[in-house]
């Protein structure tokens, strides 16, 4: 979580995830997460653009990888496994998403 805080000050979100697990997250780390489709991951959610443009505008920092979502959910999820970079976070999938900022 100590990652999450480091760089949160320069980000409207310090993270984005999916469902529940932001909740848990953001607690833990005291820094606003985006949850993705709300709680259980199912709500009408931003879409792959609106994400995209989100990071492109330097509001969203990293990507911790979570479990279900709708379709919306599952297509940023790709596109962050496609885009983003890796950062190792013990069992956690996290992405770093700052290298996107200002493309497209």
């Amino acid at each position: 979580m100590q990652l999450l805080r480091a760089g949160a000050a320069g980000y409207t979100w310090a993270a984005a995830t999916t469902g529940h697990h932001g909740a848990a997250v953001q607690l833990a780390a005291g820094v606003p997460v985006m949850d993705i489709g709300g709680f259980s991951g199912q709500d009408p959610t931003l879409t792959l653009q609106g994400f995209e443009a989100d990071v492109a505008a330097h509001r969203i920092h990293y990507y911790v990888a979570g479990t279900g979502g709708g379709p919306d959910a599952s297509r940023i999820l790709q596109w962050v496994k496609a885009h983003g970079t890796p950062v190792p976070a013990g069992d956690t999938d996290l992405y770093d998403l700052s290298p996107l900022a200002g493309a497209g």
